[in-house]
Parts: C-alpha cells; sequence; structure tokens
C-alpha cells in the first residue's frame, strides 16, 4: 500500500463481513502511533446489524499475531451508541470498548499464539443502539529467527 509506512499489503473485503462505511475525514492516531496506519485505510470499516466474524484455520505448530483496528466513523446522533466486544475463539480477548470518533483503537495478541484454529467476532453489548464495526485486521506469521544468520556487512 503506497502510504503504508510499513509497506504491508491491505486487501478490502467490504461485503463479505456487513455494509461498507466511508468517511472523507481524517482518521488519525492519537494515542499511539507506533501502528502506522495509513489514513485511506482507516477511513473504510464495515458495520453489520449481527456479530463480524473473522475465522481462519493455520497450519499445526503455525504461531499466529493478530492486530484488530477499530474507529468510529460517524457521529452519534441522540441516544445512539456502540458499545463493543472482541472475543477470541468464544472467549472475551479485550475489555468492552467504545470506539471514538476518528481515532483508532487497535487491540492486538501479546505474544504469538498456536492454536491453529481462530474466530475473533466484534459484537455489541445489550446497551449498544448501532451494530458492531471494524475497520481492519492484521495477521501475522510469527516466525524464531534466533538461529537465522546474516551477512556481517548487513
Amino acid at each position: 500500500f503506497p502510504a503504508d509506512p510499513y509497506d504491508r499489503i491491505w486487501t478490502p473485503d467490504y461485503n463479505a463481513y456487513g455494509t461498507p462505511l466511508s468517511t472523507d475525514l481524517q482518521v488519525k492516531e492519537v494515542y499511539d502511533q507506533r501502528f502506522g496506519l495509513p489514513t485511506a485505510i482507516m477511513q473504510t470499516a464495515v458495520t453489520s446489524s449481527a456479530p463480524i466474524t473473522i475465522s481462519w484455520t493455520t497450519k499445526p505448530g503455525v504461531s499466529i499475531c493478530v492486530f484488530i483496528h477499530i474507529a468510529e466513523l460517524i457521529e452519534y446522533k441522540g441516544n445512539q451508541t456502540r458499545n463493543l466486544t472482541v472475543t477470541k475463539n468464544g472467549i472475551s480477548w479485550v475489555p468492552p470498548l467504545v470506539p471514538t470518533y476518528l481515532i483508532p483503537i487497535t487491540m492486538y495478541s501479546k505474544k504469538p499464539d498456536t492454536l491453529g484454529n481462530y474466530s475473533f467476532s466484534v459484537d455489541v453489548t445489550q446497551t449498544s443502539t448501532l451494530g458492531p464495526i471494524i475497520n481492519a485486521i492484521e495477521i501475522y506469521e510469527a516466525h524464531d529467527v534466533t538461529n537465522s544468520s546474516t551477512n556481517q556487512q548487513d
């Protein structure tokens, strides 16, 4: 992706998980800029009336790290609220959260997992009037490189 400081590949998959949302306003990392999220990526999201679930399977022993990025793209009107829960394989992954308008929140793996089967769901609490939202997910395969040698000139 041209505007990505880490040269990540971002692939849109809007219709697979819900209804696309977008904004022309800047979504900016204010509190934690280490994720280097391109504005264009965070200006899009999907929302749904049902949980947004992303599932996949890896080969046995493969270590995975996951990053989920969420930012609110609409200004709430009246009594509108969006209170989210995020689960990993049916177990709460982070405490419930309320997305902030145009400010990303990033949840991430504290260490690599080797579960093989993964299912991340973004859902809402009973007090939420709006459905779940997700802007982006990053999935990385972690490799042990402690025994890898490098050219001493590098």
